[in-house]
């Protein structure tokens, strides 16, 4: 296996000012599709002297479609879903298919994610499973993890289209919960490998704003009740409502308008999905 049978696939949306140092950090022969969201700035994308398809969406579909779209172009046998506002470390990529070959039952992988000081960051578990095999120790070394995050997920094609990819339907987050579930019910255990690094900045893809983190907090509530939904957790939308009050009644969120202004989004999205169930409408 050689760096140039695997496809990066990035969403953006308004992600201009970290996607250049995201492209530098991918080898030279590793393909790249970009997919642009309708960003109203536009996206400069430079292309030249690299491998890189660039789809540019009239409409913001949702990061979801965005994967769905980008890795629909991609004609190598593994993709790598990577945010923009993300790194590839030295030999990332060779220790992911190397760990392709070493854990040939796995799905799909996580490289190790680390954020700007260095700490590691993992998904402990999912609410898809009612949090069973619960993660409590720090990783050290390769390991099975419950759940994959979205920032820099490494899978096969030929996996990665076996469960259908990413719910299109979801519109924002939990979309990463809802494909490890699939990929671990139908094909095998999820992976963590310690030795491929990516660096990660989250939260920067996107300028951030009261009214970014309001959007982002609506659709996530509508995203969980969704999801859980869709996976048989019990009394999905009666749980994700009490949590949203729970938030919302705090008396410390009520001492920041952004912290309030994002629990009131939290709970309006949570209120909007309560007929949804099978028939998710992501725009809300």
């Amino acid at each position: 296996m050689q760096l140039a049978d695997v496809t990066v696939v990035s969403v953006t949306y308004n992600s201009g000012h970290v996607l250049p140092d995201m492209l530098a950090s991918v080898p030279a022969e590793t393909p790249v599709a970009v997919v642009d969201n309708a960003s109203p700035e536009g996206a400069p994308i430079p292309t030249a002297d690299r491998d890189i398809r660039v789809i540019r969406s009239a409409v913001n579909h949702g990061f979801g479609w965005g994967c769905n779209a980008g890795a629909a172009v991609a004609r190598t046998p593994y993709l790598l879903f990577l945010n923009p506002d993300a790194r590839l470390t030295a030999d990332c990529l060779t220790r992911l298919l190397e760990a392709r070959q070493t854990y040939p039952a796995a799905s799909a992988f996580n490289p190790r994610i680390e954020d700007d000081t260095g700490a590691v960051f993992f998904r402990r578990a999912t609410r898809l499973r009612g949090n069973k095999g619960r993660i409590r120790v720090k990783p050290t070394r390769d390991m099975e993890v419950p759940v994959l995050s979205g920032a820099a997920l490494f899978v096969s094609k030929a996996h990665f289209d076996a469960v259908g990819g990413f719910d299109d339907r979801i519109f924002l987050y939990a979309e990463d919960d809802d494909l490890s579930v699939r990929l671990q019910d139908a094909i095998g255990p999820l992976m963590l490998i310690f030795d491929a690094v990516v660096a990660h900045e989250a939260g920067t893809s996107t300028e951030p704003s009261p009214a970014t983190t309001a959007f982002k907090q609506f659709h996530l509530a509508r995203a969980t009740v969704y999801t859980m939904h869709k996976h048989g957790r019990p009394l999905a939308f009666a749980q994700c409502l009490l949590q949203a009050l729970r938030q919302f009644l705090k008396p410390r969120t009520y001492r920041s308008e952004a912290v309030k202004a994002a629990a009131q989004a939290y709970l309006k999205g949570v209120w909007s999905a309560r007929r949804d169930h099978g028939r998710y409408n992501p725009q809300g």
